[in-house]
């Protein structure tokens, strides 16, 4: 019989463990290395009203160096509107000299991050993507500016759709400066003092 104080114990330490990570750490479904791990922090979806309530889980994935880390690079994709989880992976720790342990995350409003809706449906939202795609930026390309216009008025109704479907009730909080006070938090959550930070593009 295993005694009854080793059992509340073993169920203290299971306990703390879990609370000491907020992330609540699991193996990423898409890979085998046990150096990768994914998890969510969950954050206010108003970090300027304290009184307000509702949060939002940020998806996280964090890939651990092989050696002693000197801390953890955040990485923020860019885009706007990309993911960053993919980016937590064995060849961006090369490019960044693998003395750190590096965490990819999707800002909120995307991938996993409670994406924005501007469609009915996930069907008539991929074929909307694939459509828009297709048409040239007009200007990589040097398009007449009437060419210009028609663009920016295709931006204009994309983002009267995301307003009809997510509305003043999400879409004010998808801001830079939210997405900043989300790494912060995350760094807070990491339990490190400075937040070690590599942006990409429309990411910095």
């Amino acid at each position: 019989m295993v005694p009854i104080a080793l059992l509340l114990a073993a169920v203290t330490t299971a306990v703390s463990s879990t609370a000491a990570s907020p992330f609540n750490w699991q193996p990423c479904a898409d890979s085998h290395d046990v150096r990768a791990q994914c998890g969510w922090l969950t954050v206010p979806l108003d970090h300027l009203d304290p009184a307000n309530p509702a949060t939002i889980d940020i998806a996280v994935r964090l890939y651990r160096t092989s050696g002693h880390s000197k801390g953890t690079i955040v990485l923020n994709p860019g885009g706007p509107g990309g993911s960053g989880l993919s980016l937590a992976q064995p060849t961006f720790a090369t490019l960044t000299g693998g003395e750190h342990d590096l965490l990819g995350f999707d800002p909120r409003g995307v991938g996993l991050s409670r994406p924005v809706m501007c469609t009915q449906s996930s069907y008539t939202g991929i074929a909307e993507a694939n459509e828009r795609s297709q048409k040239p930026i007009p200007f990589e390309r040097g398009s007449s500016e009437t060419s210009f216009e028609r663009y920016l008025l295709s931006y204009e109704l994309l983002a009267k759709r995301c307003h009809k479907y997510d509305g003043r009730e999400y879409l004010p909080y998808l801001s830079t400066a939210f997405v900043a006070r989300d790494m912060d938090l995350i760094r807070a959550a990491l339990g490190e003092q400075v937040l070690n930070f590599y942006g990409i593009s429309y990411g910095t």
